[in-house]
């Protein structure tokens, strides 16, 4: 007999309350599926900003490198909650780059079998932008996509 391990999920998250919301629908399904492991994936697109940085500006690498690092605690502390929540192995992951693009090539990476990210992020241009992601990774998946809003309860 041969053990045929339960599906991965990748869960994306911007740390906002839609995509907490998301994480917690991750959880859920990723339960109910009996999932061998969710990756949750935090973006940084902030670095394109610097990558023509002048010299004037480049002393802000030093507060940019700071917020990354709080960043990648963020996510490895909301892993390691979310991990004691469901008993499920939650690994935690950061990328820097495209939102989408680094979602959808990270999902192939681990051979995810579903992407669960919030249809919503931050508020303002974060907000918009985050739409634009969702809708972006639906497109270029590789695998499912569940897309969660940021009120929805029925999931």
């Amino acid at each position: 007999m041969t053990f045929k391990p339960g599906p991965t999920v990748v869960c994306a998250t911007d740390f906002s309350d839609p995509s907490k919301h998301a994480l917690d629908t991750a959880l859920d399904v990723a339960k109910r599926l009996d999932a061998t492991v969710i990756y949750l994936l935090h973006v940084d697109e902030t670095i394109e900003r610097f990558a023509a940085a002048t010299d004037a500006e480049a002393r802000f690498a030093v507060e940019y490198a700071r917020l990354q690092d709080e960043a990648r605690a963020l996510v490895t502390k909301l892993a390691h909650e979310s991990e004691s929540k469901v008993g499920i192995a939650v690994k935690p992951e950061f990328r820097v780059g495209s939102a989408y693009a680094e979602v959808v090539a990270f999902a192939g990476e681990v051979k995810a079998d579903l992407i669960v990210v919030g249809t919503h992020g931050r508020t303002g241009l974060k907000r918009a932008i985050m739409g634009s992601v969702a809708e972006r990774v639906v497109r270029h998946a590789p695998c499912s996509v569940l897309t969660v809003k940021e009120h929805d309860h029925s999931a």
